[in-house]
Order: C-alpha cells, then structure tokens, then sequence
C-alpha cells in the first residue's frame, strides 16, 4: 500500500512560540500534543516536515527530544526520490514535498481570486491579520 503524505510546516505549527527567526535558535516549545497525534498518524500516512530552517538543525534537535519517532533528512530530487516514504519515519525537508495535505500557520486556502484580493487587502502591513 503507499501511503500518502501529509507535510507540516515546523515553525508556529510543531515548534510553538516562533515569533521570528531571531539568532536562528529553536527557542520555542514543541507542541507535543501536535507530535503525538502525527504519530498516530503515520500509522495510516507518511509524514514530513517542510521548513526553510536546515533540515539538519530540526532533525538534531527533535532527535534529542527522544518522542518515540525518528525524524531523517529528506533530501528531494526529481529522479529517484520525489516522494517521502520512509515507514515510521518522519522526513525533514528545506524543498516543497509533494502531500496531499499542508499544515502551516500562514497559510491561505485559495478559491479565487476576488476572495484572495479581500484576505490581502485585509490584512495588516506587518503581514499578520486579524
């Protein structure tokens, strides 16, 4: 069976409390309640963490954490390895992975054009919106 894939943004999704790049730390907490519903999830997809951090520094660091789950660089090509599909692995990328699904904190769902003219024009000059 392949399984499909669901990909999760790192920062403001797992990583909580990111307000900003800063010194490039991870400072924040991770939301674990988050980390053990994708593991529940991994029994019926792949999953993938999508950052523009280096995939290197989130895998070290949530390895360390020891949470049951191994996370691996996945290092995307468009030859032989498009897609995530490590079991009970979760992949870590810097490159757009192919999902079904993306979770992400800054996130618009686009229907058309009007709606997204209305969401842009809504929103604050710092890029936040409320």
């Amino acid at each position: 069976m392949n399984k499909k894939t669901i990909v999760f943004d790192f920062d403001g999704v797992i990583h909580k409390g990111y307000k900003g790049w800063k010194d490039g730390s991870i400072y924040g907490t991770i939301d674990m309640d988050l980390i053990e519903y994708i593991i529940e999830l991994m029994s019926t997809f792949n999953i993938v963490i999508s950052s523009n951090r280096p995939a290197k520094q989130i895998t070290e660091f949530m390895n360390k954490l020891d949470l049951g789950v191994e996370f691996e660089i996945f290092n995307k090509d468009f030859q032989d390895n498009m897609y995530w599909n490590k079991q009970g692995i979760i992949g870590v990328t810097n490159d757009k992975a192919i999902g079904i699904l993306y979770i992400d904190d800054h996130g618009f769902r686009y229907n058309n054009l009007e709606d997204l003219k209305l969401f842009i024009n809504g929103m604050n000059k710092d890029g936040s919106y409320e």
